[in-house]
């Protein structure tokens, strides 16, 4: 009895002994050799739930990627989950994957498949990172960040640029969008905003997520995102006027500008001044920032406050121009409803909300998107539209140009 007993623990540390011969502690992806067991620790960077693989950087070397290939049924999975009587619970194959998120730091044992490549028999969490999120009150290791290169608010969807793939960001009408401090809706977002996302754990592929809340980093709008010579535009809402220096201050909805007009003139090319606007005043102003500093020079204003309220009092100031003239203005919205059941296209204007009645005629041609044409027949309710319209004496807005946005 004594003597078996002896035998089997003799057995046991010979096993022990070849095991650890046999595993090898790899510090990198050179390491890694085909066919040879071993172990290595590092963070996860990625993981490719249709494969079923994660991508980690390992502790010892940051700058090479290692791919761990999982199975769907034996990969066992420690120290992801609580105490089941007393026990530490263990997941296995698919269920245990799920338990991963980018940002932890994990123990792989497996077997090498070749450079930089692992099947994982176990893998053990060590530490989970928390990446806080600048504006809301959650932390999560799921975070994506890039510049957004097209919305779709009817199929809430985004897609975003990051520094190595485009990626489709799943939303909803409540998904919340921080900027500054403060909270505001996915329709605020913009077409060249930079955003980080905090998503879902586990969303259906690597290319598509689902966002739990979104903030802004970087503003299309603010001044250090635009070069000193690029075109571009300032819609919003006129809160402060400067007429000894001949500026303007436009909240745009997300930030204020300061506004230069001493060389600006209107849609007709009369000289426009600081004096010419008024305080709540809507205006749509095309130019660019200048290279030495973030204010905005402006080339060209519209003024669109006849659009979204009553027109102004020509009584009171020094503006000469002929009630009867048509002034061109731009609506920036979304088509609540359209020609198919009203007579005018009505447009839910993006940064007020008030609801705008466009004369146009069912062959009106429209600038798609993708840069074709079609007619204003086929413009649906949720689609995003900037239009350029004249308005007449008598209020009314008659489009002279759509395009899709």
């Amino acid at each position: 009895m004594k003597r078996n007993l002896w035998l089997g623990v003799l057995m046991a540390l010979m096993t022990v002994s070849a095991f650890g011969q046999d595993r090898s502690l790899w510090r990198s992806a050179s390491d890694i050799r085909d066919g040879a067991r071993g172990s290595i620790i590092g963070t996860v960077v990625d993981i490719d739930e249709a494969r079923r693989q994660l991508t980690l950087t390992a502790d010892d070397d940051s700058t090479q990627r290692i791919t761990l290939l999982t199975d769907a049924v034996s990969t066992q999975y420690n120290g992801f989950g609580g105490m089941v009587n007393d026990t530490p619970e263990v997941f296995r194959g698919s269920r245990g994957f799920t338990q991963v998120s980018v940002g932890d730091r994990i123990d792989i044992r497996g077997t090498g498949r070749g450079t930089a490549r692992v099947s994982a028999d176990q893998i053990t969490l060590l530490g989970r990172s928390n990446v806080s999120s600048s504006g809301s009150s959650s932390s999560s290791a799921n975070v994506a960040e890039g510049t957004i290169r097209q919305i779709n608010l009817r199929e809430g969807r985004l897609v975003i640029q990051t520094d190595r793939r485009m990626i489709t960001v799943r939303t909803t009408s409540t998904t919340p969008v921080y900027y500054r401090g403060q909270s505001y809706q996915v329709a605020n977002l913009e077409v060249g905003d930079r955003i980080r996302i905090d998503y879902e754990p586990r969303t259906a592929a690597a290319d598509e997520i689902t966002a739990r809340s979104i903030d802004v980093t970087q503003s299309v709008d603010e001044g250090g995102t635009v070069s000193g010579d690029r075109v571009t535009n300032v819609t919003g809402r006129v809160t402060r006027i400067d007429r000894g220096a001949d500026t303007i201050r436009v909240n745009t909805g997300r930030s204020d500008v300061t506004i230069d007009v001493a060389r600006a003139g209107d849609s007709s090319g009369r000289r426009m001044r600081a004096s010419d606007f008024k305080v709540d005043d809507q205006v749509d102003i095309t130019g660019s920032y200048s290279s030495a500093s973030n204010i905005f020079v402006a080339s060209t204003v519209r003024m669109n406050d006849d659009v979204l309220g009553t027109p102004r009092s020509d009584s009171d100031d020094s503006d000469d121009r002929d009630p009867a003239e048509f002034v061109m203005v731009t609506i920036s919205g979304t088509v609540s409803e359209s020609l198919q059941t009203s007579p005018t296209l009505v447009v839910k204007e993006r940064t007020t909300n008030r609801t705008l009645h466009v004369f146009a005629t069912d062959d009106f041609i429209y600038r798609t998107k993708a840069g074709t044409y079609a007619t204003a027949d086929r413009l649906a309710n949720g689609d995003l539209v900037l239009i350029k319209a004249f308005r007449d004496e008598d209020g009314n807005l008659i489009a002279q140009t759509i395009r899709i946005r």
